[in-house]
């Protein structure tokens, strides 16, 4: 059992992306794009470690969702100006807190993250697997959304953390929609 996480959501600079310290998935390779740690920014927890269990992202959807791990291992590498991840990812549960009925299981797969931190505070942050992308208001496209990418995912952290999609090949899932039912 994983004890919860009540971190709050954060953005950075030159900080190693969240996006690199958190893996889920379906059937294929999985991985997480979140927050980069920091100073908060938006309300809710986000968090560091492995797996996240009791997790509740309020800005990914129109309406909360409860984020729960189980298992998975996680290998990184940092250094020479980044960080690279890979493993397996745990089984992933999203449940919407207002209608606990509605819930979704992603299992657990294998992926690989690589961040690239710039001189100037940004990242450049590519996944490729199945990565499970939130994205807020304030990012590029305009959140809220919490979308499930399958393939290779490109993804440029300015200073101040907002996300921008650069790229995304392969399929895609609106898991928001599938959880409003």
């Amino acid at each position: 059992m994983h004890g919860s996480v009540r971190a709050g959501a954060g953005r950075a600079g030159a900080a190693l992306v969240l996006a690199t310290a958190v893996l889920v998935g379906t059937a294929g390779p999985p991985a997480v794009a979140a927050r980069p740690p920091g100073p908060p920014a938006h309300p809710g927890p986000v968090s560091s470690s492995l797996p996240l269990d009791g997790v509740v992202l309020p800005l990914g959807c129109p309406f909360p969702v409860l984020l729960e791990q189980e298992g998975g291992s996680v290998v990184a590498r940092t250094g020479g100006g980044g960080a690279l991840l890979g493993g397996h990812g745990p089984t992933t549960t999203l449940t919407r807190l207002d209608r606990p009925d509605r819930q979704l299981v992603l299992p657990g797969g294998g992926s690989m993250i690589r961040t690239a931190l710039h001189p100037d505070g940004t990242a450049t942050v590519t996944s490729t697997g199945t990565t499970l992308l939130v994205l807020f208001d304030t990012d590029v496209p305009a959140g809220p959304s919490t979308t499930l990418h399958v393939g290779r995912t490109v993804l440029e952290v300015d200073a101040g953390g907002t996300f921008t999609l650069v790229s995304s090949s392969g399929p895609t899932r609106d898991l928001c929609a599938e959880l409003a039912g």
